[in-house]
């Protein structure tokens, strides 16, 4: 342990520098995956290990190798030294592998994002546009193959359904190898030590499409599952859902090009709502229509998979917010309508860097109106600021438990994890128009997410703001007109609010930002207000960062 803890040591002293100076990172890399993260331990602001864009042929593996001789000048000849146990033995000291090193540490930023639909819905293209796309830009892509697929091409039949109870021995199989392909594919990309991007042909909740709500919730439990959620928010970053063609772009229906399916265009859609409704209550669903083109389909893609992944994105607002009146009953809803029920605390962390000072601003994340923080007096940061850190005008971190509530029972179903950085750059202020054509867009919001364990939750939420409440909410998340909607219910410290969420795409990189508007059909069973807009006023009074400030 004390070998490990001077070795990462040195890696911060020594070559943090040459980490983000990498040729093979673009100059955007080392802005948006800079080691300044509010979370405790080895993700602390302080003393954080970077050892991310580490690879097997690079020269840094002969330079930890140095750094260990130099302080171990007089260990054995196997580079080990005799070091007592507790049983008074002589035990060996080895070094750490490289790759344990950067799949232990976890310093390098990874997602995994599913691409789910209906048949003919254009994943296969989409995958190899992300792939290729996602490369361009210096990250490590592998992609998971659909696992019913690799059952069918390698010999199984539909004839095997024949046989009684063979689609739960089918769905077994699926799940099992979908989440072993994932994990491995996993372990890989961690092990590499580079921004990584896993890809997943489907997930492990498309299943939930082919049985009905009672028999996946058996299947489950003979599983030892004991959420959804597990399967849903707590695996994957993303779920990107593309509407099959037979739902808006019929003439474009075709099964020639996948043997697998052999569905009529009424049987694809019944499929793609199916399908839609195993993802309601992911955070981070995203439903692409065919209201454009196929091309316009596959950039609106692109663009949200930029924005996840902390890249430069021309969706410059992706959040409309609208004030309730009331607090919906679920009882209203349409029966049609599926919608699911989660408790979410939401813990601002403290940033020593700001000692709890500054201005409140807004974020476009799904949660919103959070904590920015100030750095420098926006005059292209203070010498003293953390080289990446001169490169925003403002950021905030959260950390959020969010908690699946059976709404019949109040039964809570089980938590998952996951911590939000919201990082805004600094604008271009320039009025010479040659510059600003050669200068970045005035403003770029960069978010970048992460799934966490309930351990580092823990350790994060003992590093929480004391100028700040805990915010705790009871969310509804569903799907009206393949628009993805959260009903947000403050519980703490205001328990009078409610403000609907409607994931919308908006802003065309036209320098109109958040006020050019989304057209968002909203739900007629909820009572909407008005819409909340991005005004100071506003701000003050519907900001989750306002609310939670202890007055």
């Amino acid at each position: 342990m004390m070998l490990l803890s001077g070795v990462i040591l040195c890696l911060v002293c020594s070559h943090g520098a040459s980490f983000f100076s990498a040729p093979s990172y673009p100059a955007w890399s080392r802005v948006s995956y800079d080691p300044y993260l509010n979370t405790p331990g080895p993700f602390s602001s302080k003393g954080r290990a970077l050892v991310f864009g580490a690879t097997a042929n690079d020269d840094r593996r002969e330079d930890m190798g140095n750094e260990d001789e130099d302080e171990d000048e007089d260990e054995d000849e196997d580079g080990g030294s005799a070091m007592p146990s507790p049983e008074g033995h002589a035990t060996t000291r080895r070094r750490m592998s490289l790759a344990k090193l950067n799949a232990s540490l976890r310093a390098a930023p990874f997602y995994k994002i599913v691409l789910t639909g209906g048949p003919c819905g254009g994943k296969t293209t989409s995958l190899a546009r992300l792939s290729s796309y996602l490369r361009e830009r210096g990250f490590e892509v592998i992609t998971s193959p659909e696992a019913f697929s690799i059952l069918i091409s390698n010999g199984m039949s539909m004839d095997y359904f024949g046989v009684d109870g063979m689609d739960a021995v089918v769905q077994n199989t699926v799940m099992d190898l979908q989440a072993s392909l994932e994990d491995g594919f996993e372990r890989l990309l961690r092990a590499r030590g580079r921004p990584s991007v896993l890809l997943c042909d489907r997930g492990l909740m498309d299943g939930a499409a082919y049985m009905s709500p009672a028999d996946w919730e058996e299947f489950l439990a003979e599983r030892g599952v004991e959420s959804s959620c597990e399967l849903r928010e707590g695996r994957y970053n993303a779920v990107f859902h593309m509407v099959t063609a037979a739902e808006g772009a019929e003439r474009f229906y075709t099964l020639e090009n996948n043997e697998v399916r052999t569905e009529t265009p009424e049987e694809a859609r019944r499929l793609d709502r199916l399908t839609r409704g195993a993802w309601v209550g992911h955070p981070h669903l995203r439903v692409f229509d065919n209201s454009t083109d196929f091309e316009g389909k596959l950039r609106r893609l692109v663009e949200s998979t930029a924005q996840l992944v902390g890249l430069p994105s021309q969706l410059q607002r992706v959040t409309a917010k609208f004030l309730l009146r009331t607090k919906p009953k679920l009882d209203d809803f349409p029966h049609d309508v599926k919608y699911h029920v989660f408790e979410v605390e939401k813990v601002y962390l403290y940033d020593d860097l700001n000692d709890g000072e500054g201005e409140g601003t807004k974020g476009d994340d799904d949660d919103d109106d959070d904590r920015i923080h100030n750095f420098g007096d926006g005059d292209g940061g203070e010498k003293n600021d953390p080289p990446a850190r001169q490169e925003y005008e403002e950021e905030y971190s959260f950390v959020r438990r969010r908690t699946h509530i059976d709404p019949s029972t109040g039964r809570k179903l089980g938590s998952v994890y996951g911590q939000t950085t919201v990082r805004r750059t600094r604008r271009n202020d320039s009025e010479d128009e040659e510059d600003q054509q050669h200068q970045q867009p005035p403003q770029q919001v960069i978010e970048v997410k992460r799934i966490l364990t309930r351990r580092e939750f823990v350790a994060a939420y003992k590093t929480r703001d004391p100028h700040r409440h805990v915010v705790r909410q009871r969310r509804v998340s569903f799907l009206y007109r393949m628009q993805s909607f959260n009903v947000h219910m403050f519980g703490s410290p205001a328990n009078d609010l409610c403000v609907l969420h409607a994931q919308a795409e908006g802003g065309g990189g036209g320098g109109g930002g958040e006020d050019e508007a989304t057209n968002v059909e909203l739900p007629p069973f909820l009572d909407v207000e008005r819409r909340i807009e991005n005004t100071k006023e506003d701000e003050e009074r519907y900001g989750a960062f306002n609310i939670s400030l202890k007055k």
